[in-house]
Order: C-alpha cells, then sequence, then structure tokens
C-alpha cells in the first residue's frame, strides 16, 4: 500500500503534485521510503524553494537515483527536486536536520506514517 503522509496544501504542493512525485518512487521496490526535510518539511518554504528528498533503502543504487532524476524530469513540475541517499550523507549536521524535521513523504508500509521516522541519525 502506498501512502501519502502529507495532507493537501502542506509544504507549498499541491496534492496532486505530491500523487506525481511518489509514482515515480513507487515503481522502485527497493525504495523503503522517502523523507522531506528542508523549508518544505520546516514550513517556510517560499516561491520555488526546492523539494529536498532523501532516498532510504539498502539497494537504492546511484544508477537507480539517476533513472528517478530522469522520471521527475519527465514531470514537467515547476521545482527543483533534489534526491539523495541517507547511507551516503556524511554530513553530521545534515543527518541531525533530517532527524529534526524529517517527515516521511512516500512509504509502501502504512506503519511508517509518522511525522518523523528517523532516530538519532539512524533511519527507523
Amino acid at each position: 500500500m502506498v501512502i501519502d503522509s502529507v495532507s493537501q496544501g502542506q509544504f507549498g504542493l499541491d496534492q496532486m503534485v505530491i500523487r506525481r512525485i511518489n509514482s515515480v518512487f513507487a515503481a522502485f521496490p527497493s525504495i523503503g521510503k522517502v523523507i522531506l526535510y528542508g523549508s518544505r518539511a520546516k514550513g517556510n518554504q517560499r516561491p520555488g524553494s526546492d523539494i529536498d528528498l532523501v532516498i532510504v533503502g539498502a539497494d537504492v543504487t546511484e544508477e537507480k537515483i539517476l533513472e528517478m532524476d530522469n522520471r521527475l524530469e519527465e514531470l514537467l513540475l515547476p521545482y527543483t527536486i533534489d534526491l539523495s541517499r541517507f547511507h551516503e550523507i556524511e554530513n553530521p549536521k545534515l543527518i541531525e536536520h533530517i532527524d529534526r524535521v524529517g517527515i516521511v513523504f512516500f512509504s509502501k508500509r502504512p506503519e511508517e506514517h509518522k511525522p518523523n521516522t528517523v532516530d538519532s541519525g539512524k533511519i527507523t
């Protein structure tokens, strides 16, 4: 079951935009979940703010990230989407930021429908 943990109008994104983005993630079985962070997660986004997303999944390769990027670009959305893999983040301040403000944007498991599923730099 694919879930959206964000509601209409949150983060300055229309629900249809969220669903279109999540349809890309649903096509990749190796994704465990996708966490939204940055200004949109904090609620202080501005017009033109990018969408910062971190991908959680043990088998998500760089090639898969590039394929996701290409599919997201094909949606022709008026946003820049910044994808990264959680397990490759080395900056402790960024890990702490994701831990503090990260929100599940996409998950295939309903039990992960929580505002923050990052615990002390470790994805739960």
